[in-house]
């Protein structure tokens, strides 16, 4: 069987100039909101991405994700380290195979359609003949796509009447399976625990359109997905427990809980900026991102807090 690889191998590197292309108007324009920096991305650079799709889409390849992720984490300014999962979540998006399989299954059902005498219909036909002789081509990963998402009689009725709520439906079966296995992950790893607490639901977080001042949307980012460089992230994974400890209060780790809360060194800032939060809610309040003035509230605290604790890093 003929394989794809050097073709979407070339489709990732274009994608990857032309996504630089986009970042140069991000780096000019950093206050751009969602909206405008993913129509951008999904019309300069995923029709780039899924070129010829209606061939290859079935399939689930990471190279290609890894262009979206990159344009995700840019915008929102955190770690390529990040976890995928995450940054799915935070900004509602979904997974370039959902469009490519999409894309696929048109085709496929456009072909079926065709005339007899047309060439794409005979070719069709050849390997239909292919498949039931058990020798796998496009036409046995067209059939495992269906079946895989509960669509059986499509495939043995080799087509439907009407292809657009088809389509539509078969595009909601994609994205439910992607958000059930999201929140299976998100619930049950311990790397995610900060970010589940609260965020409990798939789909785009209110403070990526309402808080538009880059830095302050960046620490914001940075601390519900548990990458703020702080001591508890920078050595999660470290043997030495004392590698995590606060550098200036020595008995405690220095986790976000401690930034917000507790560490005697912000407390200017807690009074400048946390008077309207409760401090047994900051946390969770922070996490669930629902409340846009509290949003924006912590977004600064955690912006100058970080700053501040710097400089007295590079002070010391």
């Amino acid at each position: 069987m003929l394989s794809y690889n050097i073709g979407t191998s070339h489709l990732v590197a274009k994608g990857r100039k032309a996504f630089y292309l986009v970042s140069r108007i991000f780096q000019n324009c950093k206050e751009m909101s969602s909206t405008t920096f993913f129509r951008i991305f999904d019309t300069k650079v995923v029709p780039i991405l899924l070129y010829s799709s209606e061939i290859w889409g079935y399939q689930r390849l990471d190279k290609l994700e890894r262009v979206h992720m990159l344009a995700c984490k840019r915008f929102l300014g955190v770690p390529l380290k990040t976890p995928n999962k995450m940054v799915y979540g935070e900004l509602g998006r979904y997974p370039l195979y959902v469009n490519s399989s999409i894309r696929c299954i048109k085709y496929w059902l456009k072909v079926t359609q065709m005339a007899p005498h047309r060439l794409p219909k005979q070719a069709y036909s050849m390997l239909f003949s292919l498949d039931a002789n058990g020798k796998r081509n496009w036409v046995t990963n067209i059939k495992e796509l269906l079946q895989s998402l509960g669509f059986d009689n499509v495939w043995r009725d080799q087509g439907v009447l009407n292809i657009g709520n088809f389509l539509t439906m078969f595009r909601e079966r994609l994205i439910d399976n992607f958000v059930q296995e999201w929140s299976l992950t998100i619930r049950n790893r311990d790397r995610y625990l900060l970010y589940s607490s609260a965020t409990g639901q798939f789909g785009k977080a209110a403070y990526i359109e309402h808080i538009d001042i880059y830095c302050f949307r960046v620490a914001l980012s940075q601390i519900r997905l548990g990458v703020l460089p702080i001591n508890s992230n920078m050595n999660r994974y470290g043997v030495n427990k004392k590698d995590s400890l606060c550098p200036f209060c020595p008995s405690d780790i220095e986790d976000e809980n401690h930034l917000l809360c507790v560490c005697p060194m912000y407390i200017c800032l807690r009074t400048r900026f946390l008077n309207d939060v409760h401090c047994t809610y900051m946390l969770r309040e922070m996490l669930d991102g629902s409340d846009v003035y509290i949003s924006r509230l912590i977004s600064k605290f955690i912006f100058h807090a970080m700053k501040r604790r710097q400089q007295c890093i590079d002070n010391q």
